[in-house]
């Protein structure tokens, strides 16, 4: 999906129950510090909520414009990027909340999956991934590289009425090369998940965050917002440069005298160029206002015939031929006072 669809795409905000639920199996680093980061932050609620309870330092990333404005308030640094393509310190963050787009990437391949690939990389070893999909996209793949990838990885299904709406359910698992086989990693990605209950958290089901640095040194987009980059232009663009601007258009207190006298011809072709546009023009008698333009023409020229080579031998065709031409205009209109006020002519040239 283009950066475009992801953000007119399904937004599915974290309920804030369910956040409520999910902090009941999490507990902070004794240090108190780390940083958390959310890749598709939307307006940064579910963010802010468990960076705040876990005294976590907060990092979003949005692109949805309205959204970002809104995370600003409440995240601690906030990038209006697409997650994908911002560059992000890796193995830095304690923390990881995927609430990744739903969609598919192409034949076979999710952008959950992608997603997940790329933002694991962000996690410093024994952080914590909590990835929030729906259940029908917990794919055999997925889970391969969930048992491959993380310890401690634990399931649990959203509470009953929220589930009802997307059926989302939420992974939670520290980051770390596991020492499973590649027979065993695949005998697990094939049997049905064992769900835990969220919200009931035991001794199993609760996870220490390991302490971490809460400044990232690495945090920003290549990817330049539309309006951003059009507010650039117009204050810093190169129009403003007026060397550029006096090359392109001559200043009229600038005009030269022609080292030689005007013919008529050159006459008609400054008006044609509008470099007279809106002079008077001033005779014994009359009074004209004048403008000029210059349009383009395409001419028929006779037709002639060619050779080419066939299978047969030489052979002949008629080829059409047409030639551009530039067919000045040159407008007037009377300005002297009396009956012939107003009236206006058109000269083609």
């Amino acid at each position: 999906m283009h950066i475009e669809g992801r953000a007119k795409a399904g937004f599915y905000p974290l309920p804030p129950r369910v956040t409520d639920l999910i902090l009941k199996h999490i507990q902070p680093s004794p240090a108190g510090t780390g940083a958390l980061l959310d890749a598709c932050c939307g307006e940064g609620v579910a963010a802010s909520t468990i960076a705040r309870h876990l005294k976590l330092t907060s990092y979003g990333c949005e692109i949805h414009k309205g959204r970002v404005e809104a995370s600003a308030h409440i995240l601690d640094r906030t990038l209006c990027s697409d997650g994908l393509s911002a560059r992000i310190q890796r193995e830095h963050f304690t923390v990881c909340l995927l609430n990744p787009p739903y969609d598919s990437e192409g034949y076979k391949t999710r952008s959950e999956d992608i997603w997940l690939h790329h933002m694991t990389g962000t996690l410093k070893v024994n952080g914590l991934m909590i990835l929030v999909i729906q259940e029908e996209q917990c794919s055999f793949k997925l889970k391969q590289y969930l048992f491959a990838h993380f310890r401690r990885l634990h399931f649990f299904r959203f509470p009953e009425e929220e589930y009802e709406r997307f059926n989302q359910i939420i992974v939670l698992g520290t980051r770390g090369q596991t020492s499973k086989t590649r027979y065993e990693i695949d005998r697990l990605a094939g049997t049905s998940i064992q769900w835990d209950e969220l919200g009931s958290p035991d001794t199993e089901t609760t996870i220490t965050l390991p302490a971490g640095s809460q400044t990232a040194d690495v945090f920003y987009s290549d990817w330049i917002d539309p309006e951003d980059q059009l507010r650039e232009v117009r204050e810093h663009g190169i129009w403003h440069d007026p060397a550029v601007h006096n090359a392109l258009h001559f200043p009229a207190q600038q005009l030269c005298t022609p080292l030689m006298p005007v013919r008529k011809g050159h006459l008609v072709r400054m008006i044609a160029a509008g470099l007279l546009n809106n002079s008077l023009i001033t005779t014994d008698t009359r009074r004209w206002a004048i403008k000029g333009s210059t349009t383009k023409t395409k001419a028929k020229l006779p037709s002639i015939e060619e050779e080419y080579e066939t299978d047969k031998g030489l052979e002949t065709r008629e080829v059409e031929r047409t030639i551009e031409r530039f067919k000045p205009v040159v407008e007037a209109w009377d300005l002297t006072a009396g009956s012939t006020f107003g009236d206006h002519i058109v000269i083609d040239c």
